[in-house]
């Protein structure tokens, strides 16, 4: 008996494995990311590469500035992003913002330990702007592509949730309003 028992213990370790490595992101608001970030900016992707560094690909990627929302930041600025593509290797990280030169895009950036700028959130942090007809800019969140969970201890409804693309100007007032705000308030 006590042989049959261990069997199916290691028989539900086998089949629950490849959910401990399982990942659920809960959604941040656009006041969360934005005192999460020590740098908001509006800017354009200059361009990318990729190579190695302590035994994984890494992706830098420039922009030029054309608007600083929150904190600091000098005209042009890099980007640090794990995953890319460095000779006929490609390494793709779920949740990681890829970035085309010529692109606009309003990035929450946070600084690492190592002093490099790195997107808030993962996808969250990015959002690519987008014209309509009438000239109008919008901008999409990166996470709109991703399912994320909205559980009750981030004040969603518990099920999958993106948000919906909005206006440059909304976004712009939501990042100062959060500003204004003492960290840790809604």
């Amino acid at each position: 008996m006590r042989k049959r028992g261990a069997i199916w213990l290691a028989w539900g370790a086998l089949w629950m494995a490849p959910l401990a490595l399982c990942t659920t992101l809960a959604p941040m608001s656009v006041a969360q990311m934005t005192q999460a970030a020590s740098v908001v900016a509006r800017a354009r992707c200059l361009g990318t590469r990729s190579q190695w560094e302590d035994g994984e690909i890494w992706t830098r990627a420039r922009f030029r500035v054309a608007e600083v929302w929150k904190g600091r930041a000098p005209g042009n600025i890099e980007v640090r992003l794990l995953g890319g593509r460095s000779g006929h290797l490609v390494s793709t990280v779920a949740g990681v913002p890829q970035f085309v030169p010529g692109e606009e895009v309003v990035l929450f950036l946070e600084r690492t330990r190592s002093g490099a700028l790195s997107v808030t959130g993962f996808s969250e942090g990015t959002f690519r702007l987008r014209h309509d007809a009438a000239g109008r800019v919008f901008a999409v969140e990166d996470s709109a592509a991703l399912m994320l969970h909205a559980g009750a201890e981030a004040g969603g409804d518990g099920g999958a949730k993106a948000r919906r693309p909005m206006a440059l100007v909304e976004l712009h007032r939501e990042v100062l309003e959060a500003q204004a705000k003492p960290a840790g308030t809604k």
